[in-house]
């Protein structure tokens, strides 16, 4: 009995397993750059969840300093540094505080009138300042607004970017808060809470 008609050799050939060989190269290539893209996507979305809360923060902070204040100075550059200076008085004793945008840095102190100067507390990194409204005294991210009624507004805008430009995950924030115990005719001054002009340490 004879056997059956077959192909001779039953293994595969130099040409089959080349284009296997291809094909497990390429599925290989596609799955580690997915994974890869997920990663950096996921790194992305990270960063803007952080600096999103960042701005959060600043918001946070300069809500409660800026309403309660009696006075508010003209925003000043100094060495590079936007600088505002405040005057709390919300409290038993009068207080100031600055705050500034040094570098990609926003920081603030807050300490009682004529004592010594604290260090800065960072509020934020990463940041750089947004387009402010017009009118006003701008330096950096501060505006002063003027008020019909004769209180002080200040304005902040800040942008926050957590990776390059490429990212397009910028954020931006511009609050502008009243100070309640600034009216006109019952201001305090608040040239106790300048600070040393060079301090921009």
């Amino acid at each position: 009995m004879k056997p059956p008609p077959g192909r001779p050799d039953t293994g595969a050939s130099l040409i089959e397993l080349a284009v296997a060989m291809s094909l497990m190269s390429l599925v290989g290539m596609m799955a580690v750059t997915g994974i890869v893209n997920t990663m950096r996507t996921g790194t992305v979305i990270e960063r803007s969840i952080d600096a999103q809360a960042q701005l959060d923060r600043v918001y946070q902070v300069l809500d409660v300093r800026l309403r309660y204040a009696a006075d508010i100075n003209p925003p000043v550059t100094r060495n590079g540094v936007a600088l505002v200076s405040l005057l709390l008085d919300n409290g038993p004793a009068p207080r100031c505080s600055q705050l500034r945008l040094k570098g990609d840095r926003f920081a603030e102190r807050v300490w009682p009138a004529g004592t010594a100067l604290p260090a800065w507390r960072q509020l934020a990194d990463g940041v750089s300042a947004a387009a402010t409204p017009p009118g006003g005294t701008t330096a950096g991210p501060f505006t002063t607004v003027a008020d019909p009624r004769g209180y002080q507004r200040l304005t902040v805008a800040l942008t926050s970017n957590p990776g390059s430009s490429r990212d397009r995950l910028a954020r931006s924030v511009q609050f502008t808060v009243l100070a309640q115990n600034s009216l006109a005719d019952t201001r305090t001054p608040v040239t106790s809470c300048e600070g040393d002009p060079s301090d921009t340490a």
